[in-house]
């Protein structure tokens, strides 16, 4: 009966270091994840400052050249930055296009 006694006392004893294992773990888990999140929303303020902070300081300004010159396949397509385009026209079709249609207009 002593034996069985002190089993279950060393079983209850074990469950209770393991809980307070466990709970602990927890409340380390909460802290890591509580400072990886702050420690992303910091990485994160600090690239919109410096990508903001860079975007105005070389606004309009080329900062590099391409020391290469790109295949035919590439050379041909240009980048078109107005929303107001089609896809297949250039400047010169668009000042057509717009004086076509202001003058349907009138």
């Amino acid at each position: 009966m002593c034996i069985r006694d002190s089993s279950i006392s060393q079983q209850k004893a074990h469950e209770k270091k393991t809980n307070q294992t466990e709970s602990q773990l927890k409340a380390f888990n909460q802290e890591m994840t509580s400072f990886r999140m702050k420690a992303t929303l910091l990485i994160g303020l600090f690239m919109i400052i410096c990508l903001s902070s860079f975007g105005t300081a070389y606004q309009g300004i080329v900062v590099a050249k391409l020391p290469f010159e790109p295949i035919s396949l590439f050379r041909n397509i240009t980048p078109v930055s107005y929303t107001h385009l089609r896809a297949h026209e250039t400047p010169e079709h668009l000042v057509c296009r717009l004086l076509l249609e202001k003058k349907k207009k009138e």
